[in-house]
């Protein structure tokens, strides 16, 4: 089992799991949205939602910055998009509620 926190604070949740606002995720073949989207202003702090390793900490297909981190004890994973700033590097061992970057979009 796998505890999780937020990764921000005020928390104002965009899209929900499971949810098809559009026919995106249809046309990927998905039921619906794969993840949780938070809102978050710009310069926001964003947190580590579980203990794990950086897996992935670089630029997205988007140009923006993503981490991933990686809990091998539980085969799960997270996955931060829209990151203007890490604060994190590959390979490094994450604590629940750790800064991991600041907000972009």
């Amino acid at each position: 089992m796998i505890n999780l926190s937020l990764p921000i604070k005020d928390v104002k949740v965009n899209q929900p799991f499971g949810v098809n606002y559009l026919d995106f995720y249809k046309k990927l073949g998905m039921l619906g949205h794969n993840g949780v989207d938070f809102a978050a202003k710009h310069g926001c702090p964003i947190y580590a939602a579980h203990d794990g390793v950086v897996y992935y900490c670089g630029t997205d297909s988007q140009g923006g910055i993503e981490a991933d981190i990686w809990n091998q004890a539980n085969l799960f994973k997270t996955i931060y998009y829209h990151l203007e700033k890490s604060v994190i590097t590959q390979g490094q061992v994450i604590k629940s509620g750790d800064l991991i970057g600041y907000a972009d979009n």
